[in-house]
């Protein structure tokens, strides 16, 4: 049966049939199989019987994949009684239902478009690969190696997978919503002292003069959390301001981000969204709207500073001072470390994950804030080059520049007010990121890698409209290209 049939009574009583055994099939296995509680016994034919539901299309898992990388801790919690994570359940449904959809798409389309974003892809991970085999460190490499080819995965599924724009916006509107979600959590979690999903040790393990930071609905550490924090809030506030539907969600989750952010303790994040939400404003600086626009926000702003913990501003303050906070030289001693390695390495790097093994080599004893305790060199960029060599790096830089520079020069072909709204908030939304991530190992987060796939996607969509609405000259006149399918279509006379 094809996947048009679906929508046919036939098809519907298929698709209930088939969820219908694969939750008695569950059902049996959980009970027949020993060791198996009440909770796993409920869970596990559930599971499956939406597992075959999501099958049906590839975006819909996607979508659920994207959405969960914020909101990691949350989706762990979900699948806790299931035998693999929320990670990869997801990307193995998405894979499938992509398997299972391909049979029925036209033949040139089942490779996937030729994207360059796609080519930049391969050629990282192939010096990815190379990074890989000499590395010192081996073990490393290979486990840290295979986290990143694993995230590449979501970049290229995105790509392949996202053609129209209501997917895009649907994504982009997940992600918006999953930060408001995160944003509330991490304020409950901090004014009442508690901690209701995060249980991974990075999420739990950091404070500030005592007081344990929140990473809301993250499994990441607060800082790591904070950034995709400020990527979800910079979204909000380009389409709150952008377009009018939705603005109660968007709103909500800019208001509420921005303060999650401040009581995260992440002053990278803080300045980073500060910078872009400046961006934002200057861009609507003539519109009629603007003075009244400074002033309500100048209100807001004066009305939140009771909610902002003295701490808060004793963090701000070390920036002045490094001495009263060693962090900051550790991160000096790292860039240092790492352009040193860059250095040393310049071809292929040291290897993915080799970082912390030469951070604490002896021959860097003398850095700057430098510990005996193994550490990541909080740097995206400097990171990647370091480990995987300039040659890595370029094709990383490349697989950035080729998704974003489309995307703006595609934003005068957008149609529709929607359309524009949500480029111009993944515009806005990586530029947040791409800046905090000056002060994070972000390339081991799976956030870089669907921010440019989703980027990558919209301008690959917005350009198939305009090649498809292009008027082509022909014997009868201009036409359309829409209307010169139709015309090839009709039998000769």
């Amino acid at each position: 049966m094809s996947l048009a049939g679906l929508g046919t009574p036939r098809g519907v009583l298929a698709v209930v049939a088939a969820v219908g055994a694969f939750m008695l099939g569950g059902g049996l296995i959980a009970v027949t199989v020993g060791g198996i509680g009440l909770l796993e016994v409920i869970a596990v034919p559930i599971a499956l019987g939406a597992g075959v539901l999501l099958l049906l299309d590839p975006f819909w898992p996607l979508f659920l994949l994207v959405v969960s990388v914020p909101v990691d801790a949350l989706f762990n919690r979900a699948f806790d009684a299931l035998p693999v994570t929320a990670s990869t359940a997801l990307t193995l449904l998405t894979i499938g239902a992509l398997l299972l959809r391909m049979p029925h798409e036209a033949r040139v389309a089942r490779l996937g478009p030729d994207d360059p974003t796609v080519r930049w892809t391969v050629a990282f991970a192939l010096a990815l690969t190379v990074s890989t085999l000499l590395a010192e460190h081996r073990d490393a490499a290979l486990n840290d190696g295979g986290r990143i080819g694993s995230m590449l995965l979501i970049t290229l599924l995105i790509i392949r997978i996202v053609t129209t724009p209501r997917q895009v916006q649907l994504l982009v509107l997940g992600l918006v919503a999953a930060a408001l979600f995160s944003a509330a959590v991490l304020i409950i979690e901090v004014k009442l002292d508690l901690r209701l999903l995060s249980r991974h040790v990075a999420a739990l393990a950091s404070d500030f003069e005592g007081m344990a930071r929140s990473s809301g609905a993250s499994d990441q550490n607060p800082t790591t959390a904070a950034l995709m924090q400020t990527a979800g809030v910079a979204m909000a506030l380009a389409l709150a301001l952008e377009y009018p539907r939705q603005r109660l969600l968007t709103m909500t989750a800019a208001g509420l981000g921005i303060l999650a952010i401040i009581l995260s303790y992440a002053r990278s994040a803080a300045l980073t969204i500060a910078v872009v939400a400046l961006m934002i404003a200057w861009r609507h600086r003539r519109s009629r709207f603007f003075p009244l626009g400074v002033v309500l926000a100048v209100i807001a702003g004066l009305a939140s500073l009771p909610m902002v913990p003295d701490s808060y501003w004793a963090r701000i303050g070390t920036l002045a001072n490094f001495n009263t906070d060693y962090t900051l030289w550790r991160r000096l001693g790292y860039n240092m470390i790492g352009l040193d390695l860059l250095a040393q390495h310049p071809l292929f790097g040291i290897g993915p994950g080799n970082f912390p093994a030469f951070y604490v080599e002896p021959d860097y004893r003398y850095m700057p804030g430098r510990t005996l305790v193994p550490r990541q060199l909080h740097n995206m960029y400097l990171g990647i080059a370091a480990e995987m060599g300039l040659i890595g790096a370029v094709a990383f830089f490349g697989m950035i520049a080729s998704s974003l520079l489309r995307l703006w020069r595609a934003l005068p072909g957008c149609t529709t007010a929607s359309q524009r709204a949500v480029v111009l908030a993944l515009l806005y939304g990586s530029l947040a990121y791409y800046i905090g991530s000056l002060m994070t190992p972000a390339q081991y987060v799976k956030y870089t890698w669907l921010l440019i796939g989703l980027a990558a996607a919209q301008a690959r969509v917005i350009a198939a409209q305009a090649e498809a609405s292009a008027p082509v000259i022909g014997p009868a006149g201009p036409v359309t290209g829409a209307d010169t399918r139709g015309r090839a279509e009709q039998p000769a006379e």
